[in-house]
């Protein structure tokens, strides 16, 4: 499942910003946007979508304790900050989100960011 790979992806990340980074107490995870406008076959639909699952079992095996996520590790060495969930930008494209999020393929201009980036980010507090 391609969620599952993200997941491992994403903790591979979490990792390296742990050992990189060791004053590092706090990492907050988002998912991308909407990628059915994109140009390429790199990251199409469902592969955004999937980001959402990625985040939310990365986060849910922390909580869990999980082996090599965990906040406090009796067997060893902690190798990762507090997770937290960032902003949920992803929106069906023209199909509205109930809190009024979308994106019109002028929105996107390769596909796979924004072009109103700014307008976006004032208007769905994302910094």
């Amino acid at each position: 499942m391609e969620a599952k790979r993200i997941q491992a992806d994403l903790l591979a990340v979490v990792h390296n910003i742990h050992d990189k980074f060791p004053n590092v107490k706090m990492i907050y995870l988002s998912n991308r946007i909407y990628a059915g406008y994109a140009v390429s076959a790199l990251n199409p639909e469902p592969h955004a979508y999937e980001t959402g699952f990625a985040v939310k079992w990365l986060i849910a095996d922390q909580i869990a304790g999980n082996a090599g996520i965990e906040l406090r590790s009796p067997k060893g060495a902690v190798r990762a900050p507090w997770l937290a969930w960032g902003p949920d930008i992803w929106a069906d494209g023209m199909k509205a989100r109930k809190d009024g999020l979308f994106y019109t393929k002028e929105d996107s201009g390769s596909g796979w960011e924004p072009i109103r980036e700014q307008e976006l980010r004032k208007k769905w507090s994302i910094s």
